[in-house]
């Protein structure tokens, strides 16, 4: 079960993310790559960390209020790969 709320909430954050890309692509027909750390990962950091705190089964504002902590971390974490390092 744990597999499948995964693949479910990966697809579905995946979709929200790159939405955009999709839309401009079927206008323009070019596909203008994004930084892969915010279209691949966070969606999948963010997707992970919703199934296992689904999972844990804590009162609904103890799983938002640590859905939303990790999020900033899974945020922080891509803003940390995506960034262009000076070497």
């Amino acid at each position: 079960m744990f597999l499948y709320d995964f693949i479910l909430n990966a697809v579905i954050f995946l979709v929200i993310f790159n939405i955009g890309r999709a839309v401009s692509w079927f206008r323009t027909r070019q596909w203008l790559g994004g930084n892969p750390a915010y279209s691949i990962f966070l969606p999948l950091g963010l997707a992970f960390l919703l199934t296992v705190v689904d999972d844990i089964r804590l009162g609904f504002a103890y799983q938002l209020a640590i859905f939303l902590l990790g999020a900033l971390g899974v945020y922080w974490l891509a803003a940390q790969l995506g960034r262009r390092s000076r070497w």
